[in-house]
């Protein structure tokens, strides 16, 4: 049976823990999206190299076996080359990073981005102006803020993977459906 719930508020000291550790997990879970990422880029080209035999589809282009069926050869190859191109889109559209245009204009100690008008020497002396003036509500403040910044990267970027896999599924089909075609075109007599 679950423990009584109650109204209290927690000690600053687990709320700042509970707080490192949420966005401790939504750093890892954007970087297990970039390995993913990395992982299907890594298998599309493995199978474009095996799927595609460039010396056996030339020759069936180029000779023309089974005229009237050899079309679907040019059209499989271009379906095939568009969906590695969407792999490829989604791939880098996973990887940019992104900064929410959410919250801007504020400078945190937490993950001190440059405002653009902030130099090296300048941003230091700003964090350590903002730094002798922290309070509890303000460090709490910063952890939601870079909590919101990394949740709403790690949403974009699991979108833009799923998109990518589906993709790599297109991809797949349409490989199997390349070879199956070429396979019976290299057997086809006129």
């Amino acid at each position: 049976m679950c423990a009584e719930q109650t109204d209290k508020a927690l000690p600053f000291e687990q709320r700042i823990e509970h707080l490192r550790y949420s966005l401790d997990n939504v750093q890892k879970t954007i970087r297990f999206i970039d390995t993913k990422v990395a992982g299907g880029l890594t298998y599309t080209t493995i199978l474009i190299g095996f799927a595609v035999s460039r010396p056996v589809l030339a020759d069936q282009l180029r000779n023309g076996q089974c005229a009237r069926w050899h079309w679907i050869l040019w059209i499989l190859l271009s379906l095939l080359a568009l969906s590695f191109v969407a792999v490829l889109v989604f791939a880098a559209l996973t990887q940019i990073p992104r900064r929410s245009s959410k919250i801007t204009g504020r400078l945190w100690l937490l993950f001190p981005l440059s405002p653009n008008d902030l130099g090296g020497t300048h941003l230091r002396d700003e964090l350590a102006r903002k730094e002798a003036n922290l309070s509890e509500d303000d460090i709490i403040s910063e952890f939601c803020d870079q909590l919101a910044v990394n949740g709403e990267i790690m949403t974009t970027k699991l979108n833009w993977c799923r998109r990518m896999f589906k993709a790599i599924l297109v991809l797949v089909g349409l490989a199997f459906a390349l070879g199956i075609a070429s396979l019976l075109l290299f057997t086809c007599v006129d």
